[in-house]
């Protein structure tokens, strides 16, 4: 019995996690696509400035950045978050 609650649990904490947040493998910024492995340079030229920038962590040659994004086209979310690591986009994120 205790698995069988161990495993309702889970499912419930997982079907949570996935209303929190989703990722996505390419964004549309105007006429342009912006997808995995392109540079920071390139999302910030086809998306605009962000709304907020932040490192966090590493080194220049492994950081971590984050530029956050108003999600304008996704209404279910509030946010985008692009993640880049040594300035190659690793992760597109869409939070609440």
């Amino acid at each position: 019995m205790a698995f069988g609650k161990f495993a309702l649990l889970s499912i419930i904490l997982f079907a949570a996690l996935q209303t929190q947040a989703k990722t996505i493998r390419a964004h549309g910024c105007g006429q342009d696509f912006v997808r995995i492995g392109d540079s920071k340079w390139d999302v910030i030229a086809k998306c605009g400035e962000p709304l907020h920038t932040e490192v966090v962590s590493g080194n220049n040659q492994k950081k971590k950045e984050l530029l956050v994004y108003n999600a304008k086209r996704y209404p279910a979310h509030a946010k985008l978050i692009f993640s880049f690591k040594a300035g190659q986009l690793e992760e597109i994120k869409l939070t609440n």
